[in-house]
């Protein structure tokens, strides 16, 4: 089985930097990789399922992600996540929270 892969891309982008190298650090099982915004619906027109990171939704994500977690979209102190039909928000995402997030996505992307 293939590992899942995370693309991360933010308007911010030392959030993407450094979530996507500590990322790689904890979860080497994971294939991550940084995204440029402006690459991202192209990549997951190509190559839909991926879990993304990122600030802000698009047609083609909500459409060809396997699932999404909004990290701080519009600035807001707050992490959206969408994975299947129902999305939960997080108040002031902490880095467990944020983990917790991706390992129960990734875990609902295995399992399907």
């Amino acid at each position: 089985m293939s590992p899942v892969r995370v693309l991360i891309a933010h308007t911010l982008n030392t959030y993407a930097s450094s979530l996507a190298g500590l990322l790689k650090e904890i979860r080497p099982s994971l294939d991550i990789e940084r995204v440029e915004i402006g690459d991202l619906d192209d990549r997951l027109s190509a190559e839909p399922g991926a879990l993304v990171i990122v600030d802000h939704t698009s047609e083609t994500i909500d459409q060809r992600a396997g699932a999404c977690i909004l990290y701080y979209p519009d600035q807001r102190n707050v992490a959206i996540v969408r994975n299947g039909p129902a999305a939960r928000t997080i108040e002031n995402p902490v880095w467990e929270e944020m983990l917790a997030a991706i390992d129960s996505a990734v875990a609902g992307m295995a399992g399907a």
